[in-house]
C-alpha cells in the first residue's frame, strides 16, 4: 500500500457507524479475513486505551489517529507480512 492509502485508511474505516463494524472492516482490509473474537476483545482494549492516551496530549481527531495506530498493528502483523 501506499502512503496516501494508509493515511486514507483510517479515515475510511472511521465512517463506519460503530466500533465493532470499524474493527471488521480494518481486518477484513489488510488480512482478507475477519477477526476471531480475542482478536476483536483485543482491538478493542488498544483503541481505548490508545484514545485515552490521546485525549490527555489535546488530540482533536482522537478516533482516526487512534485507528491509524491500529491498523499500522495490523500492517506490522506476521499475517499481512507472510504468505501461508
Amino acid at each position: 500500500m501506499t502512503g496516501v492509502q494508509t493515511c486514507a485508511l483510517p479515515i475510511f474505516i472511521a465512517a463506519q457507524p460503530d466500533e465493532a463494524e470499524r474493527i471488521h472492516l480494518a481486518w477484513r482490509l489488510t488480512t482478507g479475513r475477519a477477526p476471531c473474537e480475542a482478536e476483536l476483545a483485543e482491538a478493542a482494549t488498544f483503541l481505548t486505551a490508545y484514545r485515552a492516551e490521546l485525549k490527555t496530549t489535546g488530540e482533536k481527531d482522537v478516533e482516526v489517529v487512534a485507528l491509524a495506530a491500529y491498523v499500522r498493528t495490523l500492517f506490522a502483523s506476521n499475517e499481512f507480512l507472510h504468505l501461508d
